[in-house]
């Protein structure tokens, strides 16, 4: 095996125990990775070839910067650990100042500014890939999170890779390059559902067309309208993958049912979500994920 380590630096606050907290209740991404003594250790695909990284950060102060280690079985390219630290720093949302974020709670909304100072030093933790995030949100749609998981599971083992290393198999989610021509036949026998095997169909074909630098430069609704050109994407779930995918909160979901109740909980029944956006603006995605964290936290 070949290692590479080295530091990543990160814009404060920012604490990567948080994130391995969040990581650990997110049972969407359950299983998906290794979570010990603070460390995430995790495996992707870059241009064909499986790398395993560990992130830790050893300091105590929340602008330390966060340590990592590359493991893969032939040595990295310059390139290709470049394009790992950059998806590391992206998944984990490392370069990403959200003081403005903290700001606006702290002056203006004293009822959920004990929220922030709680998980003071959060980053957003995504998708390792949009790619990622649509197969995934194509997957959960209308089904039990098990039976989603499962099939998830299915297309990484099917056609993903994996690393061993000290006795234990990292898989990582395949990349575009060994899903584009999967036929239907192929796709229906991981899925075993016709919908979602028309919807990830339609993912494979159109996704060509479709690349990351895009979906973060266009205006919102204009990226959202390029995601519903796949199959079985709607607005509700073009907005998540925007989010959840690409790290872009200045929106919420118009269908708000599921967070409406934790709503309630937290300022009573007289606050509205359109006061609610007003009062955030582009950071109201950031108030909804440290909202739902609370959430999560709670019922875990």
């Amino acid at each position: 095996m070949h290692k590479v380590s080295g530091t990543i630096t990160v814009v404060p606050p920012f604490k990567l125990s948080l994130s391995v907290h969040f990581l650990e209740i997110f049972r969407q991404m359950s299983d998906e990775q290794e979570l010990i003594d603070g460390s995430i250790t995790k495996a992707l695909m870059v241009r064909g070839q499986t790398i395993l990284f560990k992130v830790i950060q050893t300091g105590t102060k929340d602008s330390d910067p966060v340590e990592y280690e590359l493991i893969s079985s032939v040595p990295l390219a310059k390139t290709v650990r470049e394009n790992v630290i950059n998806r590391i720093s992206f998944f984990l949302s490392l370069k990403e100042d959200i003081a403005p974020f903290y700001e606006i709670a702290k002056k203006e909304d004293s009822v959920f500014y004990p929220v922030v100072k709680r998980f003071r030093g959060f980053h957003h933790v995504k998708f390792l890939t949009p790619f990622e995030a649509v197969t995934w949100a194509i997957l959960a749609q209308r089904i039990p999170m098990p039976a989603a998981m499962k099939m998830k599971q299915r297309l990484v083992e099917s056609y993903g890779s994996s690393i061993e290393f000290e006795g234990k198999k990292y898989w990582a989610f395949p990349d575009y390059s060994q899903l584009k021509d999967l036929t239907v036949k192929e796709i229906y026998a991981i899925t075993g559902n016709r919908l979602k095997t028309e919807f990830l169909d339609s993912l494979f074909r159109v996704w060509k067309r479709i690349d990351e630098s895009s979906l973060l430069k266009l205006d919102f609704g204009k990226a959202k309208d390029l995601l519903m050109e796949i199959n079985g994407i709607g607005e509700w779930s073009a907005t998540f993958i925007l989010s959840r995918g690409l790290g872009r909160m200045e929106q919420l979901p118009k269908n708000m049912k599921t967070i409406i109740p934790e709503i309630h909980r937290m300022y009573g029944l007289d606050m509205p979500v359109e006061k609610i956006n007003a009062i955030y603006g582009k950071w109201v995605g950031y108030w909804l994920l440290y909202l739902w964290t609370t959430s999560l936290i709670t019922n875990h």
